[in-house]
């Protein structure tokens, strides 16, 4: 995900492995929580919710949420 994409709220699947070869695992369905900041070693991180401390926004995609106007509760 890119920087300019982080806003919080945005609906994101959070990967808590993906490897060198860009395979991924773990996915978690999770929102952002807070504004990208940048660490020491360059790498940039948010805040989502559920998970504890920054996450790195290379481990994040935004997901659709869609509404099912049609539902009959």
């Amino acid at each position: 995900m890119k920087v300019e994409h982080i806003k919080i709220g945005t609906p994101v699947t959070y990967y808590t492995v993906v490897k060198a070869n860009g395979e991924k695992w773990d996915p978690k369905p999770t929102f952002i929580t807070s504004d990208p900041w940048t660490l020491g070693d360059g790498a940039i991180v948010c805040k989502v919710d559920g998970v504890a401390g920054g996450v790195a926004i290379s481990h994040l995609e935004k997901r659709e949420i869609v509404v099912n106007k049609n539902r009959k509760s």
